[in-house]
């Protein structure tokens, strides 16, 4: 609340509006969602799960090297958004 000329109170009314308007501004963006780096990890893709120690065919080795290797290339050509997601188990 201002006291004083009517100069001054309008003035300290605009003020007051202008901030409220920043601060609600703020407020709103702080309130979306967004993604947050959540510390460094590991990422294993592959479509095929391969226990480890047994023998794998020569063919299927040849096919899971191909299909890492296009969805390498597919990750790093994502032009507007990559979405990656994980499966706890």
């Amino acid at each position: 609340m201002a006291f004083g000329s009517t100069g001054f109170v309008v003035g300290s009314m605009v003020g007051s509006a202008l901030g409220n308007s920043a601060r609600r501004r703020q407020a709103q963006a702080n309130a979306q969602p967004r993604w947050v780096a959540d510390g460094h990890g590991e990422v294993t893709v592959t479509d095929r799960r391969v226990d480890g120690g047994a023998e794998v065919p020569e063919t299927a080795r040849e096919r899971e090297e191909l299909l890492r290797s296009q969805l390498f290339v597919a990750m790093t050509r994502a032009r507007d958004v990559l979405w990656l997601g994980s499966v706890a188990r």
